[in-house]
Order: structure tokens, then C-alpha cells, then sequence
């Protein structure tokens, strides 16, 4: 009955996603009409116009959106390090993604948008790249793309894997099937336990526990003129960054930062909002404060400003650099929190709320190591961080245990990887 079920699982997949095929070029261009594809996206993910390839080995690495690319390109690096004769085809979804991936500058890495999970697309990119080794990173689960490489018989691995609790649901209604496609890579690297106990109840025979890839991915980049221009402009001003805040935080964080002035009339509050969106709404709640604002990035500052809003996205290294402290959004509303890591890597000790079923793991490591803290309500917020500025030795010891735990679990990701993959690589590329 098991195998039945699983045999009508699969051949209902297929059905739906060849029916798709009819309709994919004018999803795609609908897309394309909104800024969410480029020509070139739309043809790759058609599987034409694949990228020229030479005649090495080569191993394909798929990170979907930006987080994940971050992690591939990690994986990439510590692969390229120890095997130079390796070419790396890391596939994408997103535009943002492919930038990332494109902007590496490595000369063994190529990018190219993954083919839709349509299984003539799958075949005809396989067959185009014949990849040695096929590695995904984090949540993404393609049934064609699996079968197909099982079918190849091609050495498969999960690395960095994150299963949430909704997307446990979703597989659980048809377990069958997704105790089959599970089965299929050799290993699925867990980021977290959350990660490895739903695995383990869908009846996976193939997950480890490792530790989070991001730890060891690279400080987010810094544009060098800005961050200078902004430091010599302001050079007696102290700042703190609230990145990838939500709706409805945002009006806490201004009202804290009104009283934090009081005390301290240099400090410099800068507001990354998640979604652009957003913008309207905080330039006036700021206005009827009577708090003085511009935007980033900017080439011209003025000491009278006490908030600056980013209003471009992907560009957070340059504000975690400069600043002291960050708050952490989604975390203090039900969204699940963001990655802390980023923030980190810049010597921003990190505050948060406590909604981060996303970064769980992640989160509890850095409290309980003094790295980031959790705090209740916006008040207590407040008291942290007068708290802090108002005892600098407290940041400074507390980047020196960053420094020294970031580089610890760095190291640890690098080793995983290589006890992971590199045994696979000797034996099927040398």
C-alpha cells in the first residue's frame, strides 16, 4: 500500500508540474512585468541560454534566495580552497541572489537560474552540466530535481537544512512521499535539533547535526566611500542601527530613541525597515516627534539629523559597521525573527525580541554567550541600551566574546564541511 501510495504521489507531481510547462512562459512574464524576473532569468529558468561551460569537473551547488547564496558561496570557497582544478555552478531564484553570486569574482564559480521543477527542463539541465556532485542548501525540496538524481545515480547532500514546523505539516499530510524524496540525498546536514526532529519523524535515515553555515559565511560588504563620508561628517556622533524592522516596531523604536536623546543628544538612530513600504509611515511618525531625519545612503550628512532611513535594500553592511548596537526586527511582532549573524560580523552587539522560531538555535547560542539579548517589552529596551552607552566598557567586552565566538564556530563549519564532502569529492573527481 506504502509503495502505491508513493507511486501516485509521484506520478501526480509529474502530471501537475509537465501541465504547468503550458503555462510557465506567461507566469514568467508576468513575472518579468513586475521586476521579479530579467530576460535573462526568464530563458534560464526555461532551461535556455544555459551559461558556457568548459571541460572540468564540476560540482552544482543551489542556494535560492540571499541567504542561502551567502551559504553556498561559503561552501563554494571552502571547496575552491582545497580542490583547484573544480569548477562550481551555483544555481539561484531570485535576482537579488544572483547578484551575490556574480559579484563573488571567482573565476570557478558560474552562476545560472535553476530550470523550473518541470522534469523536461530538469533532464535537459542535468544533461547540460553533468554535475559530479549536486549539493542544496536549507529548505529547498524539488521532487523532479531529486528523482532525476537519484535516477543519475550522482552523489546528493543537504547542507545547512532547515525544516520549519509549517513546512512539516505540509509534507506530513502526504508522508509517503515525503519519507521518499528525503531519502534521496545521501546526507541532509541539520542548521538546528528543531531542524533534525521533524526529519527524524518523516522517517529520514540520513540526517546529522551540524552547526549553522552562516556563522562562517562573509562580512555583508561595505561601501568604503559612504562609510567614510558618513564617520568624518559625524565624527562625534554615536550610532545604532534597528534593522529589518516591521510595521508597528518601528513606532516603539522611534519613541525609544526620543527618550534615549535626552541623554545622550548625539546619538544617531538608524532605521532599516524590512519592507520599503514602510518608509511613509516612519517619516511621520518621526515629524510629529519633531525628530530630524534623512535617508541612506547619502554623500551629504548634517549634524542636525538624529535618524537616518536606509531606502535601498541589500546594503546593511555599511550601517552595522558604523554602528554600536543593532535591534533586530521581526522578533519583537510574530514574524520569526532575522538573522543575527550579519550583525555580528560588524561588531554590533545585537538585541531582540522574542519571536525568532526562524534563528531559534541560533539565538539561544548567542544569549547564552552573551553575544545578543533578549528583551521583553519596550521598556526594558530602553533601559538596555541607555544601559550600555552608558557604560562603554560593557560593548567593548562584550565585541571582544563576539570576536572570539564567531571565530570559533567559523572554524567549525569549515571542518563539518570538509568531513562532509570532501571524502565524495576525492572519490568522484580526485
Amino acid at each position: 500500500m506504502r509503495k502505491i501510495k508513493i507511486n501516485i504521489a509521484t506520478f501526480t507531481y509529474l502530471t501537475v508540474t509537465n501541465l504547468f510547462r503550458i503555462i510557465a512562459r506567461l507566469y514568467l512574464f508576468k513575472r518579468l512585468v513586475c521586476d521579479k524576473e530579467t530576460r535573462t532569468s526568464m530563458r534560464q529558468k526555461l532551461a535556455l541560454d544555459m551559461p558556457d561551460k568548459n571541460q572540468r569537473s564540476l560540482i552544482w551547488i543551489h542556494a535560492a534566495s540571499v541567504g542561502e547564496a551567502y551559504s553556498g558561496l561559503t561552501v563554494a570557497n571552502t571547496i575552491l580552497k582545497n580542490f583547484k582544478n573544480i569548477e562550481i555552478l551555483i544555481t539561484t531564484s531570485t535576482i537579488t541572489s544572483s547578484d551575490i553570486i556574480n559579484n563573488s569574482k571567482n573565476i570557478n564559480i558560474i552562476h545560472q537560474f535553476l530550470p523550473l521543477d518541470i522534469k523536461v527542463y530538469v533532464k535537459k539541465f542535468l544533461q547540460y552540466w553533468n554535475p559530479k556532485i549536486c549539493i542544496f542548501m536549507e529548505s529547498e525540496m524539488w521532487p523532479n530535481y531529486f528523482l532525476e538524481i537519484e535516477s543519475k545515480q550522482i552523489p546528493f547532500y543537504i547542507l545547512n537544512a532547515r525544516f520549519s514546523a509549517k513546512s512539516y505539516k505540509n509534507w506530513s499530510k502526504i508522508k509517503s512521499f515525503a519519507q521518499r524524496m528525503i531519502n534521496i540525498p545521501n546526507i541532509i546536514s541539520c542548521q538546528d535539533i528543531d531542524t533534525l526532529q521533524r526529519f527524524t519523524m518523516l522517517e529520514a535515515l540520513n540526517t546529522i547535526l551540524s552547526q549553522n553555515i552562516k556563522y562562517a559565511n562573509p562580512p555583508l560588504a561595505i561601501d568604503q566611500i559612504e562609510y567614510k563620508s558618513l564617520t568624518e561628517s559625524l565624527n562625534d556622533k554615536k550610532f545604532y542601527i534597528a534593522a529589518s524592522t516591521h510595521k508597528g516596531e518601528n513606532k516603539s523604536i522611534i519613541n525609544i530613541h526620543s527618550r534615549l536623546l535626552k541623554y545622550f543628544p548625539n546619538l544617531v538612530c538608524i532605521i532599516a525597515p524590512r519592507h520599503l513600504s514602510d518608509i511613509n509611515e516612519i517619516i511621520e511618525t518621526l515629524e510629529k516627534m519633531n525628530i530630524k531625519w534623512s535617508y541612506l545612503p547619502s554623500r551629504k550628512f548634517d549634524i542636525k539629523y538624529q535618524c537616518y532611513i536606509i531606502n535601498k535594500i541589500g546594503i546593511l553592511g555599511t550601517y552595522f559597521a558604523i554602528s554600536e548596537l543593532a535591534i533586530l526586527g521581526g522578533s519583537f511582532q510574530d514574524h520569526g525573527g532575522h538573522n543575527p549573524i550579519e550583525a555580528l560580523q560588524h561588531n554590533c552587539l545585537v538585541f531582540h525580541g522574542k519571536y525568532t522560531k526562524n534563528f531559534k538555535a541560533i539565538y539561544q547560542s548567542l544569549d547564552d554567550l552573551n553575544c545578543s539579548y533578549e528583551i521583553s517589552d519596550e521598556e526594558r529596551l530602553f533601559q538596555k541600551i541607555n544601559y550600555f552607552f552608558q557604560n562603554k566598557e560593557q560593548i567593548n567586552n562584550s565585541i571582544n566574546n563576539i570576536d572570539k565566538v564567531l571565530n570559533e564556530k567559523k572554524d567549525t563549519v569549515e571542518e563539518e564541511i570538509k568531513s562532509i564532502i570532501f571524502k565524495e569529492i576525492k572519490e568522484n573527481i580526485g
